[in-house]
């Protein structure tokens, strides 16, 4: 695999290894976009045609180059959810030149997707694949996206999945695992994401100021650029001053050992099925369950947004629901019959 490096002299070198020996090469190039550029141009030389006459690489060729940003840009999860999408598109429309690909194929490819998994699956596997055809098209591969044009699939609204006080309070109280039963109580308390709790650090833990930097890490990417301070309650306040504070992880097991999330995600849903309680219930509802309460307590949906990180309020508002006990309370308020 070729290394890019830029030089003193201001030219970016691709390094490659040759019989157990370090080769540099100038691109001749002063950006790394450029470089790139010429890169891709060197691996499509003698690839197969495409319909119109022009030379495209294979779709696993490409997808080659494309793990070389995504190791470098994307969280290693969020790899390996693009890389599920792209074997199954491989499997059902087969390894062609990626020019020849066109809004056919792609619907194809989800009425086939459907039959074996849910719409919502089908849709991130279609957003997977729209993302690596804009890159091509970006990286001047092709021409044209052919994603382009093609609807997903139509899900009904559905609002997020959350523990009521009295479900998430059985549910605790149920688990005797005591690092699970604490992080469960944390993810509750903090909404962070699963991700983000195993792969906090002491260094990121301020007790005094009582909040907790959640930010982009090397071993863990977060969903967007910009870090966010995560206020601590008294319970996790009260929580990591008896930890801590310490070096490295926040969370580890017993042995000492790093948590793995979806791991995690497993011993949680056992734990709820254990209880009883709604199937739709994953480790990531927890997140759901404290912005839902903080909701309902009448915290402000702009408080709620900012701890939660969303660029955009419009993905908070879907927080701000009511159950109907509340409904008929919020119309009880509602008295033509009374005098002011």
């Amino acid at each position: 695999m070729a290394i890019l490096f830029r030089r003193s002299n201001g030219i970016y070198y691709h390094i490659t290894s040759q019989n157990g020996r370090r080769v540099w090469r100038s691109t001749g190039k002063r950006t790394r976009r450029d470089a790139e550029k010429y890169l891709r141009n060197i691996a499509l030389a003698g690839q197969p045609k495409t319909r119109n006459g022009s030379q495209t690489p294979l779709f696993s060729k490409f997808l080659s180059e494309w793990r070389i940003y995504a190791r470098a840009n994307l969280r290693p999860t969020t790899v390996k959810l693009y890389e599920e999408a792209f074997r199954s598109f491989l499997r059902h429309r087969g390894d062609r030149a990626l020019g020849t690909y066109d809004s056919r194929d792609l619907e194809g490819f989800k009425a086939e997707r459907l039959r074996e998994v849910s719409a919502a699956k089908c849709n991130i596997d279609f957003a997977c694949l729209k993302a690596l055809f804009y890159k091509a098209v970006e990286w001047e591969v092709i021409q044209n996206n052919p994603c382009k044009g093609v609807k997903l699939v139509t899900i009904p609204p559905q609002r997020p999945a959350y523990l009521t006080k009295e479900e998430c309070a059985r549910l605790v109280n149920s688990i005797e695992v005591p690092w699970l039963r604490d992080i469960v109580t944390f993810a509750v308390s903090t909404m962070m994401r699963a991700g983000e709790i195993v792969n906090l650090r002491w260094e990121s833990v301020d007790l005094k100021k009582r909040v907790i930097l959640v930010e982009n890490t090397e071993v863990h990417r977060l969903k967007t650029t910009r870090p966010r301070f995560v206020p601590m309650n008294d319970w996790v306040l009260g929580y990591l001053t008896r930890l801590g504070p310490k070096e490295g992880f926040v969370f580890r097991l017993p042995s000492g050992g790093k948590i793995d999330v979806l791991w995690l995600s497993h011993r949680f849903k056992r734990a709820c099925r254990a209880v009883g309680v709604s199937e739709r219930i994953h480790f990531h509802s927890l997140r759901h369950t404290g912005a839902t309460w903080l909701v309902q307590g009448g915290a402000s949906i702009y408080a709620v947004q900012k701890i939660l990180g969303h660029s955009d309020v419009k993905v908070t508002m879907r927080y701000a629901h009511l159950d109907s006990a509340e409904l008929h309370s919020v119309v009880n308020w509602i008295r033509p019959d009374a005098a002011d």
